[in-house]
């Protein structure tokens, strides 16, 4: 802990070459000597929950079930968020944290033109942990997409992969315990292996599931496999959700960072039973009764974790929530009752943004059918580097505009004193960007066989072979679609 702390003060001692550049554009040079010292800033914190409708969102609200989201609505400002299309998981959030289109940063899809899943290195611009390490602040990220391999921070780096969609599965990243270049710097691996619960072997998992739903002691094959698919969700985003609150616990970076992704997850598989009235094809009503509140409880399981991180926040942070699109019923499975996405927001329904902590505009809600997004996710990247006093790289799209919405965000009185800076294109100096990796040898094979070691499917669902991966997904349903991640 102290020898990071020496780093961290060493860095704003010495300032930072994008940094310094930046300074120069915007103020002239300066004639030589020593660069500037960097002011310390109050703290950062992200917290992306992927799949956040704004309807369901306001509807939960209103009836009292969410408590920290409703801080949010009460104390600072949660409004709709705009995306883009088609709203692939790992495009939007890599173009959230880059502040760029999938053109510039090179994540296109799920998966590469080799069938592996996008990883760290193939992205071609840098990321705000990136800038922000740079720029000498502290970074603590945990989870995010297309963050493995861990790349080098000032900070902390805890790297997800979505090792699941090789082998045709569920497509959403994951924290492993033997994945090697998992984290950064590599002995964290050790310091947070108490805190990753593995799906396949947590043995309070399934205690976890039945705290948050009420799962029934019998399934069939496609019930078993979407209740799998939540599970193995839960698993990833306990991880997540206690790896960052024990980073927040052991240091004071300047920016954290967290990725959970359940809502998303029940919305995709739960759709039917949320809004039956959306498909054209009748429910029963004994799974009317099981899973009708399903969608409803995710956002009640994500904001209970919400909670938790939000106890560990300082009273000077910042905290920025926010969702990359919403959800509703799938347009191309309406009439199929056997598949196993019922929702999906491939044309870009709205997300969400929220905003807490003292520098917050008191703008309130507004999440209703009819109100319009206040910015877009573009956006995001520059609000973040705003805050931490960082230069936002005169290129990016949102700052081509001659203001930048969601600034509204952010009380009047701190932008006067605190105006947003631009600088130079730190793109060419980025790293090369190089293929996807893989992460281990039979891989495909490894992710499958842990993924139905979960235990919801039925003992006699057939069980697939080994070899790369390229089979049938489980059970009778058709094969998995990654436009429904």
């Amino acid at each position: 802990m102290i020898r990071w702390m020496k780093s961290k003060l060493e860095m704003r001692r010495r300032g930072a070459p994008f940094l310094a550049a930046g300074l120069a554009l915007v103020f002239g040079a300066c004639g030589g000597g020593e660069e500037p010292p960097l002011d310390p800033v109050d703290p950062v914190v992200v917290i992306g929950i992927d799949g956040v409708d704004p309807l369901i969102l306001a509807d939960l609200l209103e009836a009292g079930r969410l408590p920290n989201f409703a801080r949010f609505a009460d104390e600072g400002s949660l409004v709709r968020l705009a995306t883009f299309a088609p709203t692939f998981s790992p495009v939007i959030w890599t173009s959230i944290a880059t502040g760029q289109d999938a053109a510039a940063h090179g994540v296109t899809d799920f998966l590469d033109d080799r069938d592996l899943p996008f990883t760290s290195n193939a992205r071609q611009v840098p990321a705000i942990w990136n800038l922000a390490s740079d720029a000498g602040r502290t970074v603590d990220c945990v989870g995010w997409w297309i963050t493995w391999p861990a790349e080098r921070v000032e900070g902390r780096l805890v790297a997800s992969y979505a090792a699941q969609a090789q082998a045709k599965i569920i497509w959403k990243p994951t924290i492993w315990e033997a994945m090697p270049e998992q984290t950064w710097p590599p002995e964290l691996q050790q310091a947070i292996k108490p805190f990753v619960i593995l799906a396949n072997e947590a043995a309070d998992l399934h205690d976890r599931m039945r705290g948050a739903f009420p799962i029934p002691g019998e399934v069939d094959d496609y019930t078993g496999r979407i209740i799998n698919d939540l599970a193995w969700t839960l698993a990833a985003d306990l991880s997540v959700s206690a790896i960052t609150r024990h980073l927040m616990q052991t240091g004071d970076s300047d920016l954290t960072l967290a990725y959970l992704a359940l809502p998303d997850v029940a919305g995709h598989r739960f759709w039917r039973y949320h809004a039956p009235g959306d498909v054209r094809y009748e429910v029963p009503a004994e799974e009317l009764e099981l899973f009708g509140d399903f969608v409803n409880l995710s956002y009640v399981e994500a904001d209970r974790q919400l909670g938790q991180l939000l106890a560990e926040v300082p009273a000077n942070a910042t905290v920025v929530l926010l969702s990359d699109h919403g959800m509703h019923v799938d347009p191309q499975n309406i009439y199929e009752p056997e598949a196993l996405a019922s929702g999906a927001h491939e044309d870009a329904p709205d997300g969400i943004i929220g905003v807490l902590g003292p520098k917050a505009a008191k703008l309130g809600a507004r999440l209703e059918l009819g109100q319009a997004p206040l910015g877009d996710v573009y956006q995001v990247a520059p609000l973040l580097l705003h805050l931490l006093e960082v230069p936002v790289p005169r290129h990016w799209r949102a700052v081509q505009k001659p203001a930048i919405p969601l600034e509204r965000l952010l009380d009047e009185g701190w932008r006067v004193e605190h105006p947003l800076v631009l600088g130079p294109n730190p793109d060419a100096a980025f790293r090369p960007a190089t293929p996807s990796i893989l992460p281990m040898a039979g891989s495909n094979t490894t992710f499958r066989e842990a993924f139905e070691a979960l235990g919801y499917l039925g003992d006699d669902q057939p069980r697939a072979p080994s070899g790369d991966g390229s089979t049938k997904p489980l059970g009778k349903q058709p094969e998995d679609d990654p436009s429904n991640p």
